[in-house]
């Protein structure tokens, strides 16, 4: 669920699975950048103080767009649920969506 803030601007995430916006942490983020249909993609994986960086097949890469870039941000709220937040480009638009940890 994603709330707009007061002034429009910006928006606050809410846990899917209780609902709750506050105490929400936000950990690993793994970013997809790969050029249309490319079977290969340049994985970047920021997790605390590591980094790390390879050219995997994209197949098996985690990338939750089909065809270009993308990114997912691990998050977890007070209440102890886990869940992913993905970001893909298809086409010119962009989707973001959830998925389970």
């Amino acid at each position: 669920m994603i709330k707009l803030s007061g002034n429009g601007s910006t928006t606050s995430l809410a846990c899917p699975i209780c609902g709750e916006d506050g105490g929400l942490h936000h950990g690993r983020i793994v970013v997809f950048d790969r050029a249309e249909d490319d079977p290969h993609i340049l994985r970047t994986i920021v997790d605390d103080e590591a980094v790390q960086t390879a050219v995997v097949t994209n197949k098996d890469s985690g990338n939750p767009s089909l065809r270009r870039h993308g990114m997912t941000v691990d998050f977890s709220c007070e209440f102890g649920h886990e869940w992913v937040l993905t970001i893909a480009q298809h086409k010119g638009q962009t989707f973001f969506g959830w998925q389970r940890r």
